[in-house]
């Protein structure tokens, strides 16, 4: 749910492997989280050390202080489609 509505529970994926994809602020990202797993975020930002910062759409979500920075070797890929069968 920290991603609805673009993305709801149940929806299917597909990415594209990461590449240093031109990113802005709708670009949703999956990556690994030494915590929380595989995760699929918003990007917010590239900071001056390299660092990524991710976000929830959804307020239930984790924060991006809750995310933390997350290194560029963490990201899979760009999320270009998702889709729900019903």
């Amino acid at each position: 749910m920290s991603m609805y509505p673009a993305i709801s529970d149940g929806c299917f994926l597909i990415s594209h492997v990461w590449w240093k994809f031109k990113l802005c602020e709708t670009s949703i990202i999956c990556f690994h989280h030494e915590i929380y797993g595989l995760l699929i975020k918003t990007f917010v930002k590239k900071d001056n050390n390299g660092y990524y910062w991710f976000r929830s759409l959804n307020k239930k979500g984790l924060s991006t202080q809750e995310i933390g920075p997350i290194k560029e070797e963490k990201i899979i890929g760009k999320v270009l489609f998702t889709f729900k069968f019903f």
